[in-house]
């Protein structure tokens, strides 16, 4: 009988749905494209909300269990947002270590501005 559970429990979408899930998964890896670009222009604001709608539709995309038919294909495609993930990672991460850069640069500026007026006055 706990067999019989399970496979009630575990019983798998109809292959319209699973499109469906799949078409999420395309649609999470195009919003992720759009977010290397959010990145790259350092527009942290608008890739923060980005990033909350892409967490939203990949927790939906992935909260049933896909037939058999279309695990492969729904697997391919989280291996390409994983990678697209670490690509987006990276990207920010470098953009991080820009901004530190400047930051660094124009405090130095600042600091020997300040200076300068304080010598000369």
């Amino acid at each position: 009988m706990a067999e019989l559970d399970q496979q009630i429990l575990a019983f798998p979408l109809s292959d319209r749905h699973a499109e469906h899930r799949l078409a999420q998964l395309d649609g999470v890896i195009a919003l992720t494209a759009t977010m290397f670009g959010l990145a790259e222009d350092c527009d942290w604001e608008a890739l923060t909300v980005l990033q909350g709608e892409r967490d939203d539709l990949v927790r939906e995309a992935l909260s049933d269990v896909l037939p058999s038919a279309f695990v492969e294909a729904a697997s391919e495609k989280i291996r390409r947002l994983l990678a697209q993930n670490d690509e987006l990672l990276a990207v920010v991460a470098q953009a991080k270590l820009e901004l530190a850069q400047r930051y660094h640069h124009q405090r130095n500026q600042t600091q020997a501005v300040q200076h300068y007026l304080s010598q000369s006055a």
